[in-house]
């Protein structure tokens, strides 16, 4: 028997599995996985999740507006997100909607600058 998508988030059905249509629903499973380049039009690659292919557009020089495909249940939704660099980057978001999220890069000096790509998984209930 298979466990439903309740008992999986509460863990309570321990001798049930968790059937193919409603892991990809559980929180620990990305809502959605994708990269984008950081550039002026940034081009949004590797995308996997419910979530389906979101639209990035960069606002200023390294902040980024991603905005998903359909929209999260609210936005108490997790975003890890990465960028990749020749030089330190920190990433940090600076705000969050259940339609979209911005994403912002900095060098060590807090001074926000493009990186070359960047990786982001969103975790959390879809509407």
């Amino acid at each position: 028997a298979y466990a439903s998508a309740a008992e999986m988030t509460t863990g309570t059905a321990t001798d049930k599995a968790a059937a193919p249509d409603t892991i990809k629903n559980h929180l620990l499973v990305p809502a959605s996985v994708f990269s984008f380049t950081g550039v002026a039009s940034p081009v949004v690659t590797d995308v996997g999740g419910v979530l389906g292919a979101p639209a990035v557009a960069q606002t200023s020089t390294g902040v980024y507006t991603v905005t998903f495909a359909a929209n999260m249940a609210a936005t108490t939704y997790a975003v890890l997100a990465t960028v990749e660099d020749a030089t330190p980057r920190q990433i940090s978001v600076s705000s969050k909607a259940a339609g979209s999220v911005v994403i912002r890069s900095a060098n060590a000096s807090d001074v926000v600058i493009d990186g070359d790509s960047y990786s982001v998984a969103i975790f959390g209930a879809v509407a």
